[in-house]
């Protein structure tokens, strides 16, 4: 995996309309590696073999599965439990349903029509909390390999010190 610093913010985007797939494309693909489910089934699929996911576009209206189940089902996922999820619907607009959509695991809720920069401006906000997490764990492995390095050397340094020194004459 490439350093956090240095990839496109990875978003999936779940909706079981192709037309909705193909224009969430069109409006994040030069900015965001973008990735696609068209079920909430298929999106905890691609989860549970990828976690490398720094936000969760959800649609809320879905036959199988709506986006409030697949939702709580991710927050189950041990490697998912961070990923943001951002629900979007055109029919469930209600308080009740983004008081749902917040109770199954949701950071927002966006209603139909939106507005793509701010959509875009938001992904950007919440794509960076698990960049800047991903960027943590980076460094904590990195001060971990440190640190077994020291280990190691000033185990060696002892070592070296407590064999006899010949003199020669």
């Amino acid at each position: 995996m490439k350093s956090p610093l240095l990839r496109k913010p990875k978003v999936l985007v779940v909706d079981d309309k192709r037309a909705n797939l193909i224009a969430l494309e069109a409006v994040l693909g030069d900015e965001y590696d973008v990735q696609f489910a068209d079920s909430g089934p298929r999106a905890i699929e691609l989860l549970r073999k990828d976690a490398h996911v720094d936000v969760v576009l959800m649609d809320v209206q879905m036959p199988v599965m709506d986006g409030f189940e697949a939702a709580a089902e991710i927050k189950k996922l041990d490697d998912c439990r961070d990923i943001p999820i951002i629900f979007v619907s055109a029919v469930y607009t209600d308080h009740p349903y983004i008081k749902k959509g917040y109770l199954s695991g949701g950071i927002d809720y966006f209603s139909k029509p939106f507005d793509p920069e701010i959509l875009k401006m938001k992904l950007a906000v919440y794509a960076s909390f698990r960049l800047k997490a991903d960027l943590l764990k980076e460094k904590e492995h990195h001060v971990r390999e440190s640190e077994e390095l020291l280990r190691v050397g000033r185990k060696l340094s002892s070592l070296l010190e407590s064999l006899p020194v010949a003199a020669t004459v």
